[in-house]
């Protein structure tokens, strides 16, 4: 579909680098570089490593890095995060594991370089994530 907005990284498919201004990104393969969208859906075949924001995240299989979630994230049974992640609202299944920092942020406070990105809109980076620490 034209102008909708949406990324499929397949089974079987790696990727290195930056995905900027997307709706909604489903990855079932590997991912390794900054990933902004408005929806992340990480399917457990999949793997990203590297820094992720998005407005909500469904995480089904391994991230690896940092990531901000402005609104809501779902770590199903079979997903991990191991790294940083930044989140409003979240939810953990029996058997989904986080590994490493956590930091409750409230919706309504995120910053405003991570409220364009957390809706999928373009940006030149998102080095903005490492000055997370810095902010605490």
């Amino acid at each position: 579909m034209v102008g909708s907005r949406i990324v499929t990284i397949g089974p079987g498919t790696a990727i290195k680098g930056e995905i900027w201004d997307c709706a909604t990104c489903e990855v079932h393969g590997y991912f390794e570089g900054t990933l902004a969208s408005a929806e992340i859906n990480l399917h457990e075949s999949g793997e990203i490593r590297g820094s992720a924001i998005a407005r909500n995240a469904v995480i089904q299989g391994r991230l690896t890095g940092d990531l901000v979630v402005r609104d809501f994230v779902d770590i199903k049974s079979t997903g991990a995060v191991d790294g940083k992640l930044v989140y409003s609202s979240l939810a953990l299944e029996t058997g989904g594991s986080i590994n490493g920092t956590l930091q409750l942020q409230d919706p309504k406070s995120f910053d405003a370089s991570y409220e364009g990105l957390a809706d999928g809109a373009s940006a030149s980076t998102i080095g903005q994530t490492d000055d997370l620490e810095s902010r605490q």
